[in-house]
């Protein structure tokens, strides 16, 4: 930490001072965690930023995951940063009412925002704690990850997790799914933003790099998306992954998937190309996109006939073991759900009709295919920009900053 209490009750900022100063505040001084009032120690080495740190039996809240020099740097670079900006901005104040102390504290157009700059990995229920106990005093939490958990695959692809989906940012239904991450060293701020999850491990994304004195606090949140035919173009090549790729010796719910297509008398090779479509609010789901798609097709659409109706309620009851808990997510602020946006697709695709809120009529028969080769220019067709089409491809929205 860069800040603790002298015996008095004084704040003391270490670096503030001069390394004299620092040498004999060691030897005459007496320094506590403003969190749980333990005795804490000076460091202050000479690559080192000076900061005060926990003794090593600690159990203070705050101490979880630690502080390196990579965090101190990069949560005082922030500081700065957003001090050259706005005037009300707190280095590590403690808020008594959920004993948290976030590493910075701002006030900006009468909001109180709060900035964490994760550099360790916590556990998923840390996170979600923590950004709850902020949401319950009306304070905006906004995560920034080190650099170290950036991991761009491609141009428009970065590498995900469920610990780094913890950290996607929705502040509204229109906002589009946005990750941060800045390096200390190289004084450089990632913005992923237009989030859309293909698999467990991968994500497409626009993808912004800025140095921090070149940007400002709040243009990190409007910034350009990805365009309808970008999307369309990207999505087209995970489509033919999906079909081509070479399957191994499956695990866990990956082979009781195929397992459950064997069973229904069916291959990934000839599932219609309506499986597999991109919804935004993949995050809420347990399995991947082509599971839970697939299900909806084989055990609900595929026995229908044109002109009957069905319920979303009979989608929501089938996969009601592949969904995760309304609050497993608390920074993505947004009511979308990922069967409503797929019964969307479909009815964008006219294969469906909506006929009421919570009812679709089949306009079409969803046919699935003989073999690989008719597969690929099917999906091929399916992602087209045609004129055919009813509405808006769910993804193009009016923004709304």
């Amino acid at each position: 930490m860069l800040q603790a209490k002298n015996e008095k009750g004084e704040f003391v900022t270490l670096f503030t001072l001069t390394k004299e100063k620092i040498a004999v505040l060691k030897k005459t001084s007496q320094f506590f965690c403003p969190t749980c009032h333990e005795k804490v120690q000076i460091k202050a080495g000479k690559t080192k930023i000076p900061h005060f740190a926990h003794l090593p039996k600690s159990d203070c809240p705050a101490r979880v995951g630690g502080e390196g020099p990579y965090h101190l740097a990069g949560k005082l670079q922030l500081y700065y940063w957003l001090k050259q900006q706005t005037s009300n901005v707190l280095l590590e104040p403690y808020i008594r009412e959920i004993n948290q102390r976030p590493d910075i504290l701002m006030y900006l157009n009468k909001r109180k925002i709060v900035i964490e700059f994760q550099c360790a990995t916590t556990s998923v229920s840390e996170i979600r704690t923590r950004t709850i106990s902020y949401q319950s005093l009306g304070i905006k939490p906004i995560w920034i990850m080190g650099a170290m958990f950036f991991k761009r695959i491609g141009p428009n692809y970065i590498k995900i997790s469920p610990f780094i989906l913890q950290f996607i940012h929705q502040f509204h239904s229109t906002f589009p799914p946005s990750l941060y991450f800045y390096c200390p060293k190289s004084k450089q701020v990632v913005v992923a933003n237009d989030i859309l999850i293909c698999t467990p491990q991968k994500a497409i994304a626009k993808l912004h790099f800025f140095k921090i004195n070149q940007v400002s606090f709040s243009a990190l949140f409007k910034l350009s998306t990805l365009k309808d035919v970008e999307k369309r173009l990207l999505w087209k090549r995970e489509k033919k992954r999906f079909r081509m790729k070479p399957r191994g010796r499956a695990y866990g719910k990956e082979r009781e998937w195929l397992q459950w297509l064997y069973l229904r008398k069916t291959h990934i090779e000839t599932l219609p190309s309506i499986v597999y479509l991109p919804v935004q609010s993949q995050h809420k789901m347990i399995t991947p996109l082509w599971n839970w798609q697939s299900r909806i097709y084989v055990d609900i659409l595929a026995p229908l006939h044109v002109g009957e109706v069905f319920s979303v309620q009979s989608c929501e009851f089938l996969l009601q073991n592949h969904q995760r808990m309304t609050k497993h997510h608390p920074l993505i602020e947004s009511s979308r759900h990922p069967i409503h946006e797929y019964l969307q697709w479909l009815v964008y695709f006219n294969y469906l009709m909506k006929v009421s809120r919570h009812h679709y009529k089949i306009l079409k028969i969803i046919k699935s295919y003989h073999n690989i080769e008719h597969a690929l220019a099917g999906d091929q067709l399916l992602l087209a920009d045609r004129a055919d089409r009813t509405g808006k491809p769910i993804w193009i929205e009016e923004k709304s900053w």
